[in-house]
This record gives C-alpha cells, sequence and structure tokens, in this order.
C-alpha cells in the first residue's frame, strides 16, 4: 500500500510541472514533500504502528493540502 502510495505522490510532484506548467518549487510543495517522506519512511518500515500513524497523519495532511488549494478562495 505504501509502495502505491509514494508513487502517487511523487506522481502529483511532477505532474504539475509537466501539466501545468508550475514553477518546481511553490508554496504546495512543503505538503508534497513532506507526504513525500512520510511514505517513504512508510516503505522502509515494518512497525505495524508506525504505518498506522503515518497512515493518520497522512490522511489529515492531503485533507489540509486539498482545503487549502481548491476550497479556499484565492
Amino acid at each position: 500500500m505504501f509502495g502505491a502510495y509514494l508513487l502517487a505522490v511523487g506522481t502529483v510532484i511532477v505532474d504539475g510541472n509537466l501539466l501545468a506548467d508550475e514553477p518546481l518549487w511553490h508554496e504546495g510543495r512543503l505538503g508534497h514533500v513532506t507526504l513525500l517522506a512520510m511514505a517513504i519512511r512508510a516503505r522502509i518500515s515494518d512497525d505495524r504502528k508506525a504505518h498506522h500513524v503515518i497512515a493518520l497523519i497522512s490522511m489529515i495532511a492531503f485533507a489540509l493540502i486539498v482545503g487549502t488549494r481548491f476550497w479556499l478562495p484565492r
């Protein structure tokens, strides 16, 4: 699961640069890098408790990224 999640986060980071002419670094990248780091940590870890915590934090972080990027007025 975390391998697929790692691939998905990597795709989100790259697709903006290729498809939307976004700069390589912008304010939204901090959240992307955080999610990427958690996905890598979960992928190399065998600790079940860490997987639960990382999954929960990732869901919260993803909701915050989506909320700040798409739901709030610009």
